[in-house]
């Protein structure tokens, strides 16, 4: 085993840790600068859909995190938190994904451990990250590991007070997306939980920087900071998206990069803006200088009405595999790199099926040929409870086959 991860950690580089001390740094990957990773979703963020044994016997108001922390009492609270903070991932885990070339993982984050407000049904944070009470000391702890195996970390605020997308990986599911407070048309008269996420991204860049600066934790281990995980209120698919859209670029975008940068440094650490359900042209002239910023795509080809349309046969297969090629005409030509934060092999109308198997081969590969042409890919998610969802859960496919190995020595679809 523990030839294997030299083996992959193969790009040496020597770095001066935050205590002045030189030490010997490995790189995970392929050491072609590519993104190729993970997300630990459903870690320090909740989705029942991808744990549903945590959720039993709670009151089923329970939906999200927001109507655990309302419906349960503190003591059971934190007692299943802390118990799932401790083994949801395991150290094993990281080194079988290091070992089949992985190089990146992305961590979504959640704003209640940093900051609570009144009215909130969070308990008050805790930031001792020595104390097991705290989400951050198991965060801390899994920094560590992914720093031993030369991976580096995407650091997600995951989360926005009143709800950036009204989904439950936000932490508070709403009826509509319409009905969420992140932003609102009432902009700028009510931009109460737009300057409250600046001060919540304040306190998440300067817990990061003290981790480094204490000798935590080395700054080669920290990719970028993505600073807000899908504010599809201003998407246009929804009312008020295009209108709210402006003021998510042209305000809080480049006032989050401000917030990040007085403690990152361009050279220490990229800037991660969400697509917003946006083209990629949106973003031209935004950013004064556009090298410091990567843009993070999400791409599922199962959710909405064109994709629930497309059957699950040869031709329906043909079609995913064509847009995903097609992929490889489009991110390079966004004036901000690009790189695809999220994606899965979930199709539409249907589960995983193993009669699929080939198809599902082909698909990832085409799905990686495509967001390679860009800065790379980070898959949704590392695992499943139990590996119930296959097309969810990269650990359960890389033990059936279905994705590289190696991904360092893989073939290609589309070329």
């Amino acid at each position: 085993m523990l030839i294997q991860v030299i083996f992959y950690l193969i790009l040496g580089i020597q770095v001066i840790d935050g205590a002045g001390i030189k030490q010997n740094y490995t790189k995970a990957g392929c050491g072609d600068d590519k993104v190729r990773g993970v997300n630990l979703g459903n870690w320090f963020v909740l989705e029942p859909w991808m744990s549903p044994s945590f959720f039993d016997g709670l009151d089923n108001k329970v939906v999200d995190e927001w109507t655990l922390a309302k419906y349960t009492d503190e003591q059971t609270y934190k007692d299943r938190l802390k118990h799932h903070w401790d083994t949801w991932i395991t150290r094993d885990e990281l080194v079988t994904l290091v070992n089949s070339g992985i190089s990146h993982m992305r961590i979504p984050l959640a704003y209640w451990y940093f900051q609570v407000e009144a009215g909130e049904p969070f308990p008050q944070s805790v930031q001792d990250d020595n104390n097991p009470e705290s989400a951050l000391f198991y965060l801390k702890r899994g920094l560590k590991w992914m720093e031993e195996l030369g991976v580096q970390v995407i650091l997600q605020l995951h989360t926005g007070p009143g709800s950036q997308n009204g989904y439950d990986n936000s932490g508070h599911q709403y009826p509509s997306v319409d009905d969420t407070e992140w932003i609102t048309k009432d902009y700028p008269k009510d931009i109460h939980n737009l300057v409250r996420s600046l001060w919540i991204l304040d306190d998440f860049s300067k817990y990061f920087r003290g981790l480094i600066d204490n000798g935590e934790l080395r700054i080669d281990t920290i990719y970028g900071i993505g600073i807000m995980n899908e504010p599809h209120v201003g998407a246009s698919w929804n009312t008020n998206g295009n209108e709210i859209w402006n003021h998510i670029r042209d305000d809080f975008y480049p006032k989050a990069l401000d917030t990040v940068r007085q403690y990152f440094k361009p050279e220490e650490a990229k800037v991660i803006v969400d697509v917003t359900g946006r083209e990629y042209y949106e973003f031209n002239n935004v950013f004064e200088n556009p090298n410091e910023v990567e843009i993070d795509h999400h791409i599922y080809q199962c959710f909405g009405g064109y994709w629930g349309g497309i059957p699950n046969n040869q031709e329906g297969f043909k079609t995913h595999l064509d847009y995903s090629c097609e992929q490889m005409g489009k991110l390079p030509g966004s004036p901000i790199p690009v790189w695809v934060g999220e994606f899965s092999l979930g199709l539409s109308n249907t589960g995983f099926n193993p009669d699929f198997t080939d198809f599902y081969k082909n698909w990832f590969l085409a799905q990686i040929d495509g967001f390679e042409s860009g800065r790379g890919w980070v898959f949704w998610n590392a695992k499943m409870e139990n590996h119930g969802s296959p097309e969810w859960d990269y650990l359960s496919l890389l033990e059936k086959g279905i994705v590289p190995a190696d991904l360092c020595q893989r073939q290609h679809y589309c070329y």
